[in-house]
């Protein structure tokens, strides 16, 4: 059965950090992609709404991709150390340090990393027209983010992958002050989620 995926949908604006979207880039060894930190305001209910369609999404892709329950894979989709959307409030990396001591702008938000792993990302301004400065999205900076949610099928880590499909700067903000982001974390979206012994398909959501 080939991956299923589902609708690309367009954030509202949100604002973004650790965007490498203008060079594929592949660390430790890793495929060479774009990829982009996006993070959306608890207290935002136009947030809350879009991460609520965007884990509905995700719900539909882990029963069509596995019909059989017996064999999906069970992925808490939100709010775990290793879900595909992660709660800066209480979340920790790999390295079991809380994201919002590394980087304190998450905390009141959650996130999520996408990534692309084909060449060519459309970037663009409101105008849309193109932007080819790497400095003009930066970490702090408003963006609306065109994504989707899609099976990873790898037999030895199956789940819940988001790609990455455009970005649009919205409007410039004050720069995130962090300390850069560890390869890790970021650029191994599709290893950002594992099945669980405990657990299915998130019934209750927190937005």
């Amino acid at each position: 059965m080939a991956a299923q995926s589902s609708k690309a949908l367009t954030t509202p604006p949100v604002r973004v950090s650790y965007p490498n979207i203008f060079k594929m880039q592949s660390f430790q060894g890793g495929k060479e992609s774009y990829s982009i930190r996006i993070m959306f305001d608890k207290k935002d209910k136009t947030h809350m709404n879009f991460l609520k369609e965007l884990a509905d999404d995700m719900k539909q892709v882990l029963l069509l991709q596995w019909p059989d329950e017996k064999t999906r894979p069970r992925i808490p989709l939100v709010g775990d150390d290793k879900s595909p959307i992660k709660d800066g409030d209480k979340n920790r990396n790999q390295q079991g340090i809380p994201y919002s001591e590394k980087n304190p702008e998450v905390t009141g938000h959650y996130f999520l990393n996408a990534s692309k792993y084909t060449e060519g990302l459309p970037v663009v301004d409101r105008s849309m027209s193109d932007i080819i400065t790497p400095g003009e999205i930066y970490g702090g900076c408003i963006c609306r983010v065109n994504i989707n949610t899609y099976a990873r099928t790898r037999k030895d880590n199956p789940g819940i992958s988001i790609g990455l499909n455009g970005v649009q700067k919205w409007a410039d903000a004050e720069r995130f002050g962090g300390g850069p982001l560890m390869a890790s974390e970021m650029f191994n979206s599709d290893d950002d989620t594992e099945m669980f012994e405990d657990g299915g398909i998130d019934k209750d959501m927190p937005f």
